[in-house]
């Protein structure tokens, strides 16, 4: 090459790289100054044309060299108005050379400090953001190839707003991850990753298929590691519920036309040591249990569980209930809505199979300052509903680990009707004393109950049949005063009926019973005012309710009179005490048959015969008693 070639060649070299330079500092200028106006244009069209909706932003960047897109600002209304997203920062990575296969291909999409808002209606449909109608034009289909990476978070908040939802719900995201297979407008399902954790280290996963014509989504549904303490933020404030700790872990699929009600489904929600309280009145610690197979249907309302376990959770039961005074102006006010407004939507409930064991509950007085150790041995229940179909419940419990209680029942909730068999077997009274003391004033320091009993429930109206059966008692006053000790007393045969207003009781037997009528020195009788509540206003009015007794037996009985209000004191017995009454009954012509015999003061004997009628409102005693060989010493303080 001649020297002027070489010339030529190196100014032609330099006239190039000269353009090139110049096109590439005229690239740099577009890309810095005007492509951002071109995406900022493109980003309120393509919002306006696809999801009628106006985006506002304050500025944006865009990298020419990494082809890096960034949004200062960016705040998203829907259609009708309502502000849904709002964000600091919008970044968004993009490789153009996906565009040589017509492919829109982004590795990153990175949100600061973004906050959005939702809004449904009480069966899931989303109201806000509102969004439109799609529907597939198959003549001319419009298709975007279009996939986004990953999607990150940071500082994110969501707020809910829904029907029985506490308003301004947050939720702070901490991450989220999003990877979607393929984006079109084309009538096809696409599948998507998704992965949100909240700043408690709450995950929501969702693995599944979305359809953009169709607005549906079908994806599978896992929560890891949800604390008991989210749900305070989304449950009513009516509830009065306030969950102290525990975990909720769940697995399940989603079906949801997003125009329409969702369809959720779980194989299980497991619930993990919850500590939860409702208003003053129940604690519950350690709680744990799991339901299997939940079908949540928001569009027929329904929601049916065929399995719920639980071996564990303490229960403290506080009695009287101390409802909080805003709590009952809530439901005060809910009572009120629906008497006004007639609620034609009444969700269902149904679920198949409950089994719980191994739950201990104490039962606290705060009145008496008394409480009531009890444990829910087995507790099952089938076909439970809030419908008026009848469902089965069996039971065992322990009382004061001194008694078994067996119940069996089926019933319906609307309106309550039951029928049920209890059974109680060897279930010590002194623990149940105090409440005993309470309604009667008597005290029971020992004795054993045991009962079968067949109770129905229907129409308003009870009816109660079976047998009880008490030993070895010992009864005293609130002063420590001996009333009464029973070896046997056996009830028998009882009868009681609501509707036609009777308590029949065939047969009454007192063996070993021993009774004390004692006269301190100021004159009380021990078995004076026994009731501690105010006594009733007595009425004379007969009572409708008729009382029938038709045989009350004694056997090697006996009572005795301590008179100590006179020195020396005087004490009368009737020992050996056997015999029966026939017929007793609180209907005014009624008369019963008295066949008694014993022994007065240990020596004498005794016959009493006659009839007696103290059930009535006009009480009756024709009586003769005969007593042989008294000694009349035993009276000399009298005389």
């Amino acid at each position: 090459m001649t020297t002027k070639e070489s010339v030529k060649s190196k100014k032609l070299y330099q006239y190039k790289s000269f353009w090139l330079l110049v096109l590439f500092v005229v690239y740099l200028l577009l890309g810095f100054f005007y492509v951002p106006k071109v995406i900022e244009q493109q980003l309120k069209q393509q919002l306006s044309s696809q999801l009628n909706m106006h985006a506002e932003v304050q500025k944006v960047h865009f990298n020419p060299l990494t082809f890096n897109t960034e949004l200062k600002q960016l705040s998203i209304n829907d259609g009708n108005g309502e502000n849904w997203f709002v964000a600091q920062q919008v970044a968004i990575n993009f490789d153009p050379s996906h565009l040589l296969w017509k492919h829109w291909q982004f590795s990153d999409l990175n949100l600061n400090a973004p906050k959005i808002t939702l809004l449904t209606d009480e069966s899931g449909h989303v109201l806000v953001p509102a969004l439109p109608e799609f529907t597939a034009n198959n003549d001319e289909p419009v298709e975007i190839d279009l996939a986004i990476e990953d999607i990150n978070i940071q500082q994110g908040k969501i707020s809910l707003q829904a029907d029985n939802v506490k308003k301004d719900f947050a939720l702070s995201v901490k991450s989220l991850h999003f990877n979607h297979e393929k984006f079109s407008l084309t009538d096809e399902d696409t599948l998507f990753d998704l992965q949100i954790s909240t700043e408690h280290d709450e995950i929501i996963v969702l693995k599944g298929h979305y359809n953009h014509v169709q607005q549906l989504i079908h994806s599978q549904l896992e929560l890891k590691n949800w604390q008991a303490t989210t749900l305070n933020k989304i449950l009513p404030d009516e509830l009065a519920v306030n969950n102290q700790q525990g975990l909720i872990q769940a697995n399940g699929s989603i079906d949801w036309l997003l125009a329409k009600k969702p369809m959720l489904q779980f194989s299980t929600i497991e619930l993990q040591s919850i500590n939860s309280s409702w208003q003053q009145a129940v604690n519950l610690n350690d709680f744990s249990g799991v339901l299997s197979d939940v079908k949540v249907d928001t569009e027929a309302e329904t929601v049916d569980v065929v399995k719920f376990e639980s071996n564990q959770g303490d229960w403290q039961i506080n009695w009287p209930f101390a409802l909080e005074n805003n709590a009952e102006a809530v439901t005060t006010d809910n009572n009120d809505v629906n008497n006004d407004e007639t609620n034609e939507s009444q969700w269902q409930v149904n679920v198949t199979e409950v089994n719980i064991s191994d739950w201990p509950v104490e039962w606290i007085d705060n009145d008496l300052k008394q409480s009531l150790p009890l444990t829910v041995n087995s507790l099952q229940i089938n076909a439970v509903n809030n419908q008026n179909q009848p469902f089965q419940v069996n039971s065992e419990w322990s009382i004061a680990e001194q008694g078994q209680v067996t119940l069996s029942s089926e019933q319906s909730l609307q309106p309550m009707n039951l029928q049920s068999q209890i059974k109680v077997t060897g279930l010590a009274l002194t623990p149940l004393s105090p409440w005993i003391e309470s309604q009667s004033g008597l005290v029971f320091t020992a004795g054993q109950l045991n009962t079968e009993q067949n109770f129905t429930l229907a129409d308003e109206q009870f009816a109660l049949k079976g047998t009880l059966n008490l030993n070895n008692a010992n009864i005293q006053n609130s002063n420590q005063q001996d009333i009464m000790s029973l070896g046997q007393l056996v009830i028998g045969a009882t009868d009681v009926s609501s509707q036609s207003k009777t308590i029949t009781i065939d047969q009454i037997t007192l063996d070993q019973a021993n009774g004390n009528v004692i006269i301190d020195s100021d004159k009380n009788i021990n078995i004076q005012n026994l009731k501690s509540d105010e006594a009733e206003p007595e009425s004379s009015e007969p009572s409708e309710w008729i009382i029938k007794v038709g045989e009350v037996n004694f056997k090697d009985s006996s009572t005795a009179l301590i008179d100590q209000s006179i020195e020396p004191a005087v004490t009368t017995s009737i020992s050996e005490l056997n015999g029966h009454i026939k017929g007793l009954s609180s209907e005014t012509l009624s008369k019963a048959d008295v066949d008694l015999s014993g022994k007065f003061n240990q020596f004498s004997p005794l016959q009493i015969q006659g009839q007696i009628n103290p059930l009535s409102s006009e009480a009756y005693t024709d009586l003769k008693i005969n007593i042989q060989d008294l000694d009349l010493l035993a009276f000399s303080p009298y005389s």
